[in-house]
């Protein structure tokens, strides 16, 4: 309708017209210079005449131009796109679903309003419009994998979504959603929602090669430059929060008579404030510690615990409440003992120096278990923190399997070697520092070897004290051959590291410590030397730090529980921190027959989680789950930087849910002129302001500036 009143361009035309000046006609006697003088003033005239007219329509036209609210849009497939297009569109969402979304703003989550935002972005689908969604958490979730026109189901498949207790990677999401649009010859479009926390885009700051940890697969050069990304940053612009993000125990080992002192790390986002940290253990309040924390800073702090039962105890450090509740704990577990629980598998009389050495003292409270080699299998390998084998080999492959994943969670087995095993026996162990390629036997000329820390700085030396003036030294008569080391394996004592007494391997998170003589007085004199002894009680110190009690682990959607345990009861289960059940299950190793994993799914939630045969759980807890705390740190990105980050050219960024459906509006049906019209119609007016106004100004007539002397000529009345 409006357009139709374009047509009132034709109006300054008609007064145009009817404003030309009419001639009249004079009787004069010599009209020369009047007709030139004429000539110049009408040319002059018809020029400002004429674009007063030209502005004038021009005004008609802005302005019925503007009132008619027109659409400028040039998106779709082509080099120019459409005008109008109502083609039908692809749509996928990436979705960030990592615990930092339950950050509250005004009492409301993130994750809730990025449920809403979702929600409202399918129902501003037409009908045979298609969407997918991908959920970025440590894994890509694809939760409609590919477009569906069935926009029902997604919303309902999108209500029925929780967060995830892990961090995200919306690189990972991204790319799976760019591919699930490859097939379509349909519009379309790519929505990111997220919180616009900084770390969830390290994976697109790995693919631009800038500095990251990162690992990642996107590659902007395989997106189509014409699919639109909308962003939408729906955390809060300065977040402020505080967590503690690890803790450090010591000593590592606790006995009942032990003040374990904690290493606390701080970690805080946002602007310098004070907060208290508190400590809880087995839920009793210990103590509680006021803290100044600076400017996206940190903050370390000792807290000491008073001497504990033998047992597990939970502990607990939590910061004061914010705006992220989730991260404001960090849960350990901290095994207290009353005695050192050691098993040595050998026989009465090859165990002999051992036993001693083993003897309980005030210093060192050992309770040492011996059996023989045969029962090895039959134990419980996780209850001893170390494990001395003496002249146990060979042994059966059960018992191989048992000790090689008691190694691997961070078990310690010493090996003292004997009499029952020749050199081919030992390949049987493949987690050892070297391959036993011979026994050597010095016959009547036994070796004096020397006993010197080849590395005294490792942690099986540390507190090491020696009697003051001693040069330990062993007679050899008989020893193991080594070939070249494995990895992560070296000589920890020996003449030289060509000539080793001593090699040690860390395999998984334990230790493997090979003698190359026997624990008795058949291959060396080494029991009755004084280096015998501190050994004997280092390896168990050792054992009893690496770590093995900690028990605390990350989440995971399947978890492997025989890292933790190595057996359960049959039927038992694993009991959740919200008290569900979650079944255990046994998977048989890849390649290694009769050996087998324990794995619990959806181990996700924070908390403790303790062992149960169905009834209502074990007394005491098995593993404390802690959230990653790189999703702690709410470091936003700037919105600026999104297009660089990504290497996306086509990216339009929001903070709102509002400033993104304007901008889909504006992407989908156009971007309104009506503005840039009326701003076309006011400068037009002031132009023709202007025009009019000089055209109006009063000149002077021919007659007022001409005069005719006596002799008959024209002159100005100037020069008269």
């Amino acid at each position: 309708m409006f357009l139709a009143a374009a047509g009132a361009a034709v109006i300054p035309l008609i007064l145009h017209l009817m404003a030309r000046r009419r001639t009249v006609r004079m009787p004069f006697s010599t009209i020369r210079f009047l007709k030139l003088a004429q000539k110049q003033s009408s040319t002059k005239v018809r020029m400002e005449n004429f674009l007063l007219w030209l502005l004038r329509t021009l005004l008609m036209l802005l302005l019925a131009f503007a009132f008619a609210k027109p659409i400028a849009r040039l998106s779709g497939h082509g080099t120019f796109g459409t005008l109008l297009g109502s083609s039908r569109r692809d749509v996928t969402i990436v979705w960030d679903g990592s615990y930092s979304m339950s950050y509250e703003i005004n009492g409301k989550s993130v994750w809730d309003t990025s449920k809403e935002t979702v929600v409202s972005i399918i129902r501003g689908l037409n009908k045979g419009d298609r969407v997918s969604i991908f959920l970025a958490a440590d894994t890509v979730t694809p939760l409609i994998a590919e477009p569906t026109s069935d926009l029902d189901v997604a919303i309902a498949t999108v209500k029925a979504q929780e967060f995830r207790y892990t961090t995200s990677s919306l690189s990972d999401a991204a790319l799976a959603a760019v591919e699930s649009l490859k097939a379509t010859s349909n519009e379309r479009e790519v929505f990111i929602v997220t919180d616009g926390q900084s770390s969830a885009w390290d994976g697109f700051r790995a693919a631009v090669k800038e500095p990251t940890h990162v690992v990642s697969a996107w590659d902007p050069q395989r997106v189509d430059r014409n699919v639109p990304f909308f962003v939408t940053l729906l955390g809060a612009r300065e977040p402020v929060n505080t967590a503690p993000v690890s803790v450090e125990v010591q000593p590592p080992l606790i006995m009942t008579d032990t003040s374990p002192e904690l290493r606390v790390t701080i970690a805080h986002t946002g602007p310098a404030q004070q907060t208290s940290v508190t400590l809880y253990v087995d839920d009793q309040e210990v103590v509680r510690r006021s803290v100044d924390l600076g400017i996206n800073g940190g903050y370390n702090l000792m807290f000491s615990i008073p001497p504990m039962t033998a047992g597990v105890h939970a502990v607990r450090i939590e910061t004061a409440d914010d705006a992220l509740m989730l991260d404001n704990s960090y849960l350990l577990l901290l095994k207290v003992r009353e005695s050192l629980p050691i098993l040595v598998a050998g026989s009465e009389e090859d165990a002999f120096f051992i036993d001693h050495a083993l003897a309980p003292s005030e210093r060192t409270p050992v309770k040492a278990k011996r059996i023989d080699p045969g029962l090895l299998a039959s134990e419980t390998l996780d209850s001893y923190p170390c494990i001395f084998l003496v002249n146990a080999l060979p042994l059966p492959g059960q018992a191989m399997d048992a000790l090689q994943d008691y190694v691997r969670r961070g078990g310690v087995v010493a090996i003292f070697p004997g009499d029952h095993a020749g050199a081919q026996d030992y390949k049987a162990l493949n987690f050892l520092p070297a391959a036993v390629v011979q026994i050597v036997d010095n016959g009547d000329a036994p070796e004096r070897q020397a006993l010197v820390l080849l590395d005294p700085l490792d942690a099986l030396f540390a507190g090491l004290k020696m009697p003051p003036g001693v040069s330990p030294a062993a007679t050899v008569q008989r020893r193991l051959g080594f070939g070249k080391l494995n990895a992560d394996s070296e000589a920890l004592v020996g003449a030289s590291s060509e000539n080793p007494f001593l090699l040690s391997r860390t395999f998984g998170a334990g230790r493997v410590l090979l003698f190359s003589v026997s624990a008795d007085r058949q291959w060396s004199d080494l029991p009755l030397s004084p280096f015998f002894l501190p050994m004997i009680h280092q390896t168990v110190r050792l054992a009893c730090g690496i770590g093995q009690d900690k028990l605390q682990v990350a989440p995971a959607s399947t978890f492997v529980l025989s890292d933790v345990i190595s057996q359960v009861p049959e039927g038992a289960t694993l009991i959740a921190p919200d008290h569900s059940s979650l079944p255990i299950r046994k998977v048989q190793k890849t390649g290694q027959e009769g050996d087998f994993a324990l794995l619990v799914d959806h181990v996700t939630k924070p908390g403790y989680y303790t062992l149960s045969a169905g009834g209502p759980g074990a007394p005491e807890p098995l593993m404390a789950v802690n959230l990653d705390r790189a999703e702690s740190d709410l470091t936003p990105i700037p919105p600026g930087e999104i297009a660089a980050v990504t290497g996306l050219k086509n990216v339009t960024v929001s903070t709102s849910p509002e400033e993104l459906f304007r901008q889909v509006d504006e992407h989908r049906v156009g971007r309104p002129l009506s503005e840039v019209a009326l701003w076309g119609v006011l400068i037009l007016s002031v132009l023709e302001l202007y025009m009019a106004n000089r055209a109006c100004r009063k000149r002077a007539a021919l007659s007022e500036s001409l005069t005719v002397n006596a002799s008959g000529r024209v002159l100005s009345k100037i020069a008269a």
